[in-house]
């Protein structure tokens, strides 16, 4: 990121970053979470929150905000440091939601000094995507809190990370058609994680490695491929099998899209339930959480949804299109229409739709049926 600054710093300064993503999970509006981070020049804090707003009758989630503060050696230092621990903080919130979080990207950075009249600011103007639908996943604090803990106290810290960062890419991924892409960061996460979780299998069991090799009987070069198919898909052979053919398919390059697609399609549901399962086994936390987190097992990509719009063209064949376009097409006007709060807490609204035929002369088009999908979520699918 490139900013001028202004004048050299003496010493350390109190910095503020700011960053902002559109995120399918929400906070509610007087909920936040604080995570703390160690670096040179000293620990900063990076706080969550749900930014509220919005022209309706009630204030509606608008954007995951996350406040990075603490000293820096200037805005710049500020901004790299500050922003990617928030979005570690906001892989950990990901986990917790099983929702994506978007990507956060600083859009505030200012010195915020005591000692000093003079501050360096920085200012990035995002544009903002139109409120389309609002998100009804709640992010737990108390969970996050816990989870967050664990993970900084574990000692395969960096292991779980990796895990984690994996997970949160595929749910960043996760829309319908994405299939095998998703799959292949979520067994990339099941790799980084096998090791912490037979250390955890062999702690339990107080057992050596070498005789867990004898246990199971295989060679020692297969343990880590026994780890993944037996402690983290659970003997699920099928959804292992899939899973490890399509992850190296289209990390090597040897099979083609569409011998990946249908199997990717079949077990991506199943292998991204166990990941994250694995990773919740793998941390010490309480048993009535981890079961509570289980219980939210259906993945939230980024809010998407998808119009379908079904009619008849009527005209000459080689006439369909306007003289300035290649293809018939309409063009979409959508917004949120209204946003109520039901008395469950979760969200409502009613979209508007509006379309415009640009078509060739004399060519006229009569809607049959406009369908709404969720593009949020890819459902559990096996083959007829």
């Amino acid at each position: 990121m490139a900013a001028p600054n202004t004048r050299k710093e003496q010493k350390p300064r109190h910095t503020i970053v700011v960053s902002k993503s559109s995120a399918s999970a929400i906070f509610e509006a007087d909920q936040q979470i604080v995570m703390n981070f160690e670096g040179e020049p000293g620990t900063f804090s990076v706080t969550f929150w749900t930014e509220y707003g919005g022209n309706y009758e009630i204030p509606v989630p608008q954007k995951l905000c996350a406040e990075g503060r603490g000293l820096a050696h200037s805005l710049e230092d500020a901004a790299e440091r500050f922003a990617n621990a928030a979005r570690v903080g906001s892989d950990i919130l990901s986990l917790v939601a099983n929702a994506d979080l978007g990507a956060l990207h600083p859009e505030l950075v200012f010195d915020a000094s005591l000692d000093d009249d003079a501050h360096d600011f920085l200012q990035i103007f995002v544009p903002d995507p139109p409120l389309r639908a609002i998100p009804n996943r709640r992010t737990s604090t108390t969970a996050a809190t816990a989870v967050s803990s664990a993970l900084a106290a574990h000692p395969d810290l960096a292991r779980l990370r990796r895990a984690v960062a994996q997970h949160s890419i595929a749910l960043s991924l996760w829309n319908p058609g994405n299939e095998i892409q998703c799959l292949a960061h979520l067994y990339m996460g099941i790799e980084s994680l096998t090791k912490a979780v037979l250390r955890k299998h062999l702690s339990v069991r107080d057992l050596r490695e070498d005789q867990l090799i004898q246990e199971w009987k295989i060679d020692k070069k297969k343990l880590d491929a026994d780890v993944r198919r037996r402690l983290i898909f659970l003997q699920d052979q099928e959804t292992y099998n899939k899973a490890k053919a399509v992850s190296d398919g289209f990390e090597h390059g040897f099979l083609d899209y569409n011998e990946m697609r249908n199997p990717a399609r079949e077990v991506i549901v199943r292998t991204a339930r166990y990941l994250r399962q694995a990773i919740l086994d793998t941390l010490s936390i309480d048993e009535d959480l981890k079961a509570r987190l289980r219980g939210i097992d259906e993945p939230r990509g980024p809010i998407n949804l998808i119009r379908y719009l079904r009619g008849t063209l009527s005209g000459n064949a080689d006439r369909l299109a306007a003289p300035d376009q290649r293809y018939p097409i309409m063009q979409w006007h959508s917004k949120l229409e209204t946003v109520v709060r039901r008395e469950d807490g979760k969200y409502s609204f009613t979209p508007s739709e509006q379309f415009t035929p640009r078509l060739g002369d004399g060519v006229t088009f009569s809607p049959s049926r406009l369908e709404i999908w969720d593009g949020s979520s890819i459902g559990e699918w096996r083959p007829n």
